[in-house]
Order: structure tokens, then C-alpha cells, then sequence
């Protein structure tokens, strides 16, 4: 378990060394490095709206203050499993990915 604070830091980490790099400079990607220092100084903008789902599924604390990496990562190789890749922020996200963000979420 860690705190979600930490767990956003890890998010933006992510999304600030590999995910964002790969967008075509624009106006999404100013928008997506915005919205990553927003994560970064207020968690709970990103979480608020997910956190009754992520409190079900038992990623989240039901006082919504630590997160479980580990029933994070699982799920996310369950799902991987079934959906080969996703597109986020503009670019394809895949199971190496979400490896490389529970990496960063637990570097923090």
C-alpha cells in the first residue's frame, strides 16, 4: 500500500517520461503536461471522479487514502490480457506500460 499521493506522483512520473514525449506537439499535449502538474499538486482531481470504482475493486482504501499496488498491477495484467493495448493520451498503451507505471508509482 502506498499513499496516493504517491501513487499520482508515480502517474505523472509516467506520464511526464513516458507517455507524453510520444505526443506530436500541440495543443493536447500542453493541455496533457497541464493537467500532469495539476495531478501532481492536487491528487484528488484525478481521483475523485474514479474513486467509488477504485474503492470497489479494492485498489483504493474505503478512506480513500492508500492505494494497493499490488491489486493495481494484477488487475491490470488481467486486463491486458484481454484488451492487447488501449490509446491514452495519444498514444498506444500496452502491458509493458502499465509495468512501467507500477514501476515509477513504486520508485516514488
Amino acid at each position: 500500500m502506498v499513499t496516493v499521493e504517491k501513487a499520482m506522483n508515480g502517474l505523472a512520473s509516467f506520464a511526464e517520461m513516458d507517455a507524453l514525449p510520444h505526443m506530436p506537439n500541440g495543443i493536447k499535449k500542453l493541455g496533457a503536461y497541464m493537467a500532469v502538474e495539476s495531478v501532481k499538486k492536487n491528487p484528488t482531481v484525478f481521483t475523485k471522479p474514479y474513486e467509488s470504482f477504485f474503492k470497489m475493486i479494492g485498489v483504493l482504501s474505503q478512506d480513500g487514502t492508500l492505494v494497493d499496488v499490488d491489486a493495481l498491477s494484477s488487475y491490470l495484467r488481467s486486463a491486458f490480457e484481454k484488451v492487447p493495448s488501449v490509446e491514452l493520451w495519444g498514444f498506444s498503451f500496452n502491458a509493458q506500460d502499465a509495468e512501467k507505471l507500477i514501476e515509477r508509482i513504486g520508485a516514488q
